[in-house]
């Protein structure tokens, strides 16, 4: 039993010291929002969607950055900057955002991505043919305004967001001018790598094959 412990032990060390990228998505539907009062409710109403792939770098010599892609389906993004946080169509998208909390919590900015109240990512990019908007958080984006205080509307350094990324804690919210409060919002959860998988398989094999053969050996 120590000796397949040893090899299990052996197996997890080698996948943690071995992953430096990790891939997380996010499905973003009307139902996953949670809306402040039954008005502000897209569920049942809205028919938009939204699917994002991110990226997760670690051990660089910058710190970790997270690339990010978010395509929409049933809204719209505007190219044009400044872009519209006044007045618009119901299905042109006023604001995007990662937030810190749990699925069915409501919480403060991780990072202020698209439109209201700024944007802060400054590799941010916006296709309003795909409806698509993509960028880079790493901890060079982190603003507190122009007093230097965190609010619950400032955007973060990734550092800072780790820890809650890796439990799961980060969502994405996009507002619209038909749905202020958010449309659609999707959680931020981990994608196993074909080649961690891998590893995992092949280590859990070679631990039962062993075991096997120990265990013929010994009657």
């Amino acid at each position: 039993m120590k000796f397949i412990c040893c090899l299990t032990f052996f197996g997890a060390s080698l996948l943690s010291t071995s992953a430096a990228v990790f891939s997380y998505q996010a499905i973003l539907t009307p139902e996953a929002v949670v809306p402040g009062s039954p008005t502000d409710d897209p569920a049942g109403i809205s028919t938009a969607s939204g699917l994002a792939q991110l990226t997760l770098t670690t051990g660089g010599v910058g710190g970790p950055t997270l690339s990010y892609s978010l395509t929409l389906t049933g809204l719209d993004v505007s190219e044009t900057i400044p872009r519209p946080t006044l007045t618009g169509p119901d299905d042109l998208v006023r604001a995007v955002h990662i937030h810190f909390g749990a699925v069915g919590v409501n919480d403060v900015h991780g990072l202020n991505v698209y439109g209201f109240p700024r944007e802060d990512d400054a590799d941010l990019v916006v296709n309003s043919s795909t409806s698509t908007v993509s960028g880079l958080w790493d901890d060079s984006d982190a603003n507190f305004g122009s007093d230097g205080i965190r609010g619950a509307g400032d955007s973060v350094a990734l550092s800072d967001a780790l820890t809650a990324l890796q439990a799961g804690e980060l969502y994405f919210q996009v507002h619209t001018f038909g749905f202020r409060q958010g449309e659609i919002r999707g959680q931020i959860t981990q994608v196993p790598e074909p080649a961690q998988l891998a590893l995992v398989v092949g280590c859990i094999f070679f631990v039962v094959v062993v075991y096997a053969r120990r265990s013929k050996h010994r009657f």
